[in-house]
């Protein structure tokens, strides 16, 4: 079945830049799967089996949240080699004659102020899911726009959540979908894809706000001539993703675990990181 493309603002040709700026970001949501061949596909390549696609103007903000998780402990390091210097040959000579732990066990390297040498490192012990965020004020400018914002943030919050099974509605529902996020430059000549975005990769939809808000110092509502009904003056929608797998540095830029290991349909961000 084939899905309606969500396109706000509404625009009879999708290519036109006239008002609407020359980027676009689009959110693909597909079937979750644990296929890692569904997995590696990248935003601009064409997916299939699609359940939402929704394409708005470049937010005000997009924020990536990067963090590294480290373990304070003793890297199995080469510290202890053996070093030709004099000053390692005296460390050497004091560790293997028992001077050193004889002058432990006196007291005099208290006395003396000695301490052990702090051989701590910080030892990698895993990278957080990454975290893209993306925020606009979406306000009605033209009649229908008011309807489709609606419609907009209404698909996000819809496809947040699990989905119903037909088989075993009692016991079961379906994973939340994948989304594919990516920004697309639509300026005369281009490749259709941008991406200094960051290159968000394979993401679950973690966090949708929603906010109405009247017109400053105006009525709250305002009325949609082609929806013969009033919605709000204002919306203002926050979105939060989490990437699917752990990024990994390719050296030419981050992917995901999928695409690492060799997936034949795997293509790697090389602007995004």
């Amino acid at each position: 079945m084939a899905v309606e493309q969500i396109i706000f603002p509404p625009t009879g040709n999708f290519d036109s830049t006239s008002d609407l700026g020359d980027y676009r970001i689009n959110f693909v949501a597909v079937r979750y799967s644990n296929k890692q061949s569904v997995r590696a596909y990248s935003a601009v390549q064409k997916l299939t089996g699609i359940w939402a696609d929704v394409t708005l103007p470049m937010p005000e903000s997009i924020k990536i949240n990067n963090q590294i998780s480290y373990n304070d402990g003793q890297a199995d390091v080469s510290g202890s080699i053996w070093d030709p210097t004099a000053t390692g040959l005296w460390s050497a000579f004091l560790d293997v004659t028992g001077i050193n732990t004889a002058m432990d066990t006196l007291g005099i390297s208290a006395a003396l102020g000695h301490r052990p040498m702090d051989e701590r490192d910080n030892i990698f012990k895993g990278a957080e899911f990454r975290k893209h965020s993306y925020s606009w004020k979406l306000v009605p400018k033209a009649p229908g726009d008011a309807q489709r914002i609606t419609q907009v943030v209404r698909e996000f919050q819809r496809m947040a959540y699990p989905s119903r099974t037909i088989a075993d509605t009692y016991a079961r529902v379906l994973h939340p979908p994948i989304w594919f996020i990516g920004v697309m430059d639509l300026r005369s000549g281009s490749s259709k894809s941008f991406r200094w975005d960051m290159g968000p990769l394979p993401s679950v939809l973690h966090s949708v706000d929603i906010q109405t808000h009247g017109a400053a110092g105006g009525p709250y509502a305002a009325w949609d001539s082609d929806a013969d009904q009033s919605y709000p003056a204002t919306t203002s929608l926050s979105l939060d993703f989490m990437e699917l797998e752990p990024a990994i540095n390719s050296e030419s830029g981050l992917m995901s675990r999928s695409q690492v290991r060799g997936v034949s349909d795997a293509v790697e961000d090389t602007g995004g990181g």
